[in-house]
Formats: structure tokens, sequence, C-alpha cells
């Protein structure tokens, strides 16, 4: 594979927070859960200063359990717009290159900018398989499946699009969808190569993998989209 030529792998970039919860926040949670649940809202100080920290994760794996909480936290209490425990939630916009931030009084909002983010992770990592042996093309090929699923997920079952924030664009989110499943094709070829497959098996491969680019090219031209700022390589700090 050393003398096999490769272009650069796509990601797109993480969404970044432009805010942090305050101490209105912890307030507003505690005198909810003494009014309503009549419970002694201390017994929960651990479990606010961690859903507080998990803003900050990085990581694939804390960025899931923060989702999970943020669910968990949205059936139990009223945040979204309009609601008493309401919640400022601003995030800067990735996609375009552009100085834009999106602000949502909304624990939706939240809720899909860190699904986002966990399909721009799970991309990092694939980005930054070197695949040069079996065990890392599996790794990068599995990684562009799992990156994959939250944007398609973003685009079909959150309604994304319904915020006013470009990396939630239903065409931008489709592009990304395609180029990822399509690495993981490039995986896919890679691997053929490897293990020796017979050049028919090669050749259609490559076929399906120029075939699945040629339609990310024509759907980048026909959408109104300028060309996505994409990341080529994942920053360390971004581990699994």
């Amino acid at each position: 594979m050393e003398g096999m030529p490769r272009v650069p792998m796509l990601l797109p970039e993480p969404k970044i927070p432009a805010n942090q919860y305050d101490d209105e926040f912890r307030l507003k949670i505690k005198e909810y859960i003494l009014l309503h649940f009549q419970d002694d809202p201390s017994k929960y100080d651990n479990a606010i200063t961690e859903l507080i920290s998990l803003k900050q994760v990085k990581t694939a794996c804390l960025l899931k359990r923060y989702y999970a909480q943020l669910l968990m936290m949205k059936n139990r209490f009223p945040m979204e717009e309009g609601d008493p425990i309401k919640v400022l939630f601003c995030w800067y916009d990735r996609a375009m290159d552009i100085a834009h931030s999106a602000t949502y009084d909304d624990v939706g909002f939240e809720l899909a900018c860190v699904m986002y983010n966990i399909g721009a992770v799970h991309a990092s990592i694939a980005v930054n398989e070197g695949r040069e042996n079996e065990d890392s093309i599996k790794n990068a090929f599995m990684h562009y499946q799992y990156a994959a699923w939250p944007l398609q997920h973003l685009r079909d079952k959150m309604n994304a699009s319904k915020y006013a924030s470009v990396d939630f664009d239903k065409e931008l989110l489709t592009f990304f969808v395609n180029v990822l499943l399509g690495q993981a094709q490039e995986c896919l070829l890679e691997k053929s190569l490897i293990d020796h497959r017979s050049n028919l098996v090669v050749a259609k491969l490559a076929i399906h993998l120029r075939d699945r680019y040629q339609e990310c090219y024509q759907h980048l031209e026909n959408s109104n989209l300028q060309c996505p700022s994409t990341k080529k390589r994942k920053p360390n700090s971004n581990v699994r």
C-alpha cells in the first residue's frame, strides 16, 4: 500500500460552543426539583456539575454521555423554547469559514450541536488512521460509517435545518454524509488491494467508488452550496 497514491480525506470541522452554563442554570434546575419533585436539590449537585463540565468535552465517548444526559434532562425538565427552565445555547458555525454564531433558548439546539460533533469526532478518528495495515483500514472504515450516521440523523430525524445554522443546512449535511460513506468505500478498495483480490473485484469496487464521488460532485454543483470548509487532518486533542 505504500506506493499507492492517496488524496487527503475530508471531514467536517467540529462546532465550538460560544457560551457556557451559568450559575442561573444551576439555580433554575434546583428550584424546579424542589417545587415540582418535592426532593432535596442538594442531592443532585454532583449530577448538575457533571452535566455542566461535559459541555467542554471533545471525545466521542464523553460527547455521547453528554448527549444522553441532555436527552434525560429534556424528558424531565421543561427546557425548550419558552419553557420555565429555558437556557441560552450558542454555537459557532464552522462549515463555510464564516464568523457566525447561532443562539437558541432550546435544549433541542444543544442536542443537535452535540450530535453534529459526535459525527465530526468519529470522522477525525478515521482520518487520523494511517491505513497502512488491515486493522487500521478496518478502523477507518468503521469510523467513517460512525461519522455519517449522526449527520444523517440530524438531517432526517432531528429536523436540525429549522435552526439558523449553516452547519445544519440539509444540502450540506447530505454532502458530508455522501463524502464520508464514499471514504468508507475507499477503505474497502484499499483492503481489496491488500488482500490481493481479483482484478475484477478491485475494478468493480473502484467503479462504485468513482460513481459515489461523482454523485458528491454533482450534488455540490447542483445545490446552492459554496465549497464547504473541511479539515484534512484531525487535531490531536480529539481522542477516542
